[in-house]
């Protein structure tokens, strides 16, 4: 198993999880614009139906974790997580778990350490500026 994913890698927003998470800021008319052409596939999981995407993306508005599991990576699952400050998504963090590993009680582990760590990063967020617009 190969993770295809290193810093400084370029993946297609719709089949990764901290690209939904990332998307999730978005409005479902800049999401459909930024995708007139069609969502890119890198899998044979990849959703490529930009209102299967949409649909997720309002799931991690209400507070779900973004999540995609073999859509940029065969035997991979991945969760992730928006920061928000004031309302608005500045960034994302995420955990690749590879599918060999996905029991109930890893899964359990990833979510609660993804929404714990978004906790305490979004109030640092908000109080301290980060090189962040005030807006």
């Amino acid at each position: 198993m190969r993770l295809i994913s290193w810093v400084g890698t370029r993946l297609p927003a719709n089949a990764t999880a901290v690209g939904k998470a990332l998307l999730s800021g978005l409005t479902n008319e800049e999401v459909r614009a930024l995708y007139a052409g069609g969502l890119p596939r890198l899998t044979e999981q990849t959703i490529t139906d930009v209102e299967t995407l949409l649909a997720q993306l309002e799931a991690v508005r209400r507070g779900e974790l973004a999540m995609e599991r073999e859509e940029s990576t065969d035997q991979l699952a991945c969760w992730a997580a928006p920061l928000r400050r004031k309302g608005t998504v500045f960034a994302a963090l995420s955990i690749s778990v590879p599918l060999f590993r996905c029991r109930e009680e890893k899964i359990e582990l990833v979510r609660r350490s993804l929404l714990t760590a978004q906790a305490e990063i979004e109030k640092l967020a908000e109080t301290r500026n980060f090189g962040l617009s005030e807006n």
